[in-house]
């Protein structure tokens, strides 16, 4: 039995959800600053004038927060008046299954998922359990590795998912699409899907993932303490910050969300998965790591404006998938794009920016899945939601992997 009691159950009683819109760029220039600060627990960045900015706000902050909007006229909403309703929601949903198979229904815990994972090869005589990694909790980075047929080597996909802890959905949609990958009958995913190899790691993060589940809903790096620091917040790093090109230590304060280590490749989970990865150096075509949320599907590069050397290539088939999902019955928008053109801004040190210019990946993307960034429930996406975003990313993913084929002949 699967058990997710909660041994010192962080709580967000009457925290607010706020939303705001700088107009001017003072007002964001104010919300830069404010970012900065660790009693806000920013959702998005604020890093162009006329863009949301979503801000999860502490109940002994809001007033002071509010007055400083307010003296600087910058418009806002409060789009959650209390988060921990959607919480204790989402925790409820899950216990009442917590006996069911592993299914698409509700969020699985790490212990079901890996569990999942191991009976697989079990099944299916095309599936290799893979160790991508350790953590620092000593716990394994466990996927699959998913070959139909020899030639397949170096034609191989890699999709990675929950490298921050609190984006429940992308673990749930990395392993809706190994399961997939091996059971559909439509002849068009079977047609594509089985002339590449596939690498599936659902969980970067497994220590930061349990902390959400057993502790801190709303956790985002890893678990290792920092000596200097006690406070809970300052534990940690953001995995995808740590990752070996460009790195740059922007962020100096543990205590923030986007602390990216003190030196590139700081931390077992990236340097263990980096060690992994190079053994695969000519084999991966197509990297795509999973993210939430705002409905992006994004491209190197993160740390500059310069394009990569394929960057038509690569919007042309970004733009396609992106169509996909507008195609699909919810008629999600996705924005396809650059990571530094963006909402996003300049970020060094992601795995996206490290799989193309050291891995030397042709194609790399980066998918915000849902919610919209005008979502009122950013990380805490309902369950019932898993299952629809899942499948228009399959969707998009078949097109990414045929218009690969059409159009990338020198790869």
């Amino acid at each position: 039995m699967v058990s997710l009691t909660l041994s010192k159950h962080y709580r967000f009683d009457k925290h607010k959800l706020f939303r705001m819109l700088p107009k001017t760029l003072d007002q964001l220039q104010l919300l830069k600053k404010m970012y900065t600060d660790i009693k806000y627990d920013f959702w998005s960045h604020p890093s162009q004038v006329d863009v949301n900015v979503v801000v999860l706000v502490a109940p002994e902050y809001q007033e002071d927060f509010m007055k400083l909007l307010n003296e600087h006229s910058i418009d806002f909403e409060i789009v959650v008046n209390n988060i921990q309703e959607l919480i204790e929601e989402e925790r409820e949903s899950s216990l009442r299954n917590i006996e069911l198979e592993f299914n698409w229904d509700n969020y699985q815990p790490l212990e079901k998922i890996y569990n999942w994972l191991e009976n697989l090869p079990l099944q299916y005589p095309t599936v290799t359990l893979i160790e991508g990694g350790r953590s620092y909790e000593d716990r394994s980075i466990l996927g699959v590795k998913v070959s139909f047929k020899k030639e397949n080597e170096k034609r191989a996909v890699w999709i990675d998912s929950l490298i921050h802890a609190r984006e429940w959905i992308t673990g749930a949609t990395s392993t809706f699409i190994l399961n997939e990958i091996l059971t559909s009958t439509n002849p068009a995913v079977r047609k594509t899907v089985e002339n590449f190899d596939w690498y599936i790691l659902p969980v970067l993060n497994p220590d930061g993932y349990v902390f959400t589940q057993k502790t801190h809903r709303l956790w985002r790096k890893n678990r290792r303490p920092h000596s200097e620091y006690t406070d809970e917040r300052c534990i940690g790093v953001d995995l995808n910050r740590n990752w070996g090109y460009m790195w740059n230590n922007q962020t100096k304060e543990a205590c923030r969300s986007e602390f990216p280590g003190k030196e590139e490749f700081s931390e077992i989970e990236t340097s263990s998965l980096a060690q992994y990865l190079r053994g695969l150096e000519d084999n991966i075509k197509i990297a795509i790591s999973l993210h939430s949320f705002s409905q992006f599907i994004l491209f190197p590069y993160a740390y500059t404006t310069e394009h990569i050397d394929n960057y038509e290539e690569t919007r042309e088939i970004a733009e396609a998938a992106a169509k996909t999902i507008y195609e699909q019955p919810d008629h999600s928008v996705y924005i396809a794009g650059a990571v530094s053109e963006s909402d996003i801004g300049l970020i060094r040190g992601t795995s996206s920016d490290w799989f193309k210019a050291v891995l030397g990946v042709p194609i790399v993307f980066a998918f915000e899945l849902r919610p919209s960034e005008n979502s009122k429930t950013g990380f805490l996406l309902p369950a019932e939601e898993i299952k629809p975003t899942a499948k228009e990313f399959m969707a998009s993913l078949i097109t990414i992997l045929e218009k690969y084929n059409n159009i990338t002949t020198n790869y």
